[in-house]
């Protein structure tokens, strides 16, 4: 069958080469969230840059007057919350956490921030992103067309009916294997 004057696989190829190459930016988004995400709830420091923070307060405050002392010097992290632990107060600030002993009046903590490239691609990866749904069934569909039109672009002992349909099955099978 012949489409303006060219057949069937010179128009499979043309959309397999355009729009692999159309869909690859997506299929590298997806692949480094699918990593991270893969990491995840584990390993923090991939989505999450960790900055140390601390000073020297006054020894023996009360919980109350904590964030005001930690306000006076100028800190950019502000105290949102001060609870008495013993020895320690548990501090936390906006994007982290902390703890302020008593004895010596040492403040240490951490603040959390998002890296936000990386933060990005995991919400199009979970589809949170409003109409990222429609793009997603997009790419959905097209990787299928992908899948299926590359089964046919190869000829002779490397073709579909040759050496593909072996490593097609293979491939499920390693996917069935995998969910098992």
């Amino acid at each position: 069958m012949k489409l303006f004057n060219k057949s069937i696989t010179y128009w499979l190829r043309l959309l397999h080469r355009d729009l692999g190459y159309i869909f690859a930016g997506i299929c590298i988004i997806y692949g480094v969230s699918g990593f991270i995400l893969s990491l995840k709830p584990n390993d923090k420091a991939i989505l999450y840059k960790e900055i140390t923070i601390g000073a020297t307060l006054p020894a023996n405050l009360e919980t109350s007057r904590i964030p005001m002392e930690w306000k006076a010097l100028n800190q950019k992290y502000a105290i949102t919350l001060a609870k008495n632990d013993g020895n320690n107060i548990s501090l936390l600030f906006n994007g982290g956490e902390g703890v302020y002993n008593s004895a010596t009046g040492e403040v240490a903590g951490k603040i959390f921030k998002k890296r936000a490239i990386l933060v990005f691609f995991n919400k199009l990866h979970y589809n949170q992103m409003g109409n990222w749904k429609i793009m997603a069934q997009i790419f959905g569909a097209v990787l299928v067309f992908l899948a299926i039109s590359g089964l046919f672009l190869a000829k002779g002992k490397y073709g579909f009916l040759k050496r593909g349909l072996w490593l097609t099955l293979l491939g499920v099978a390693l996917t069935i294997a995998f969910a098992l």
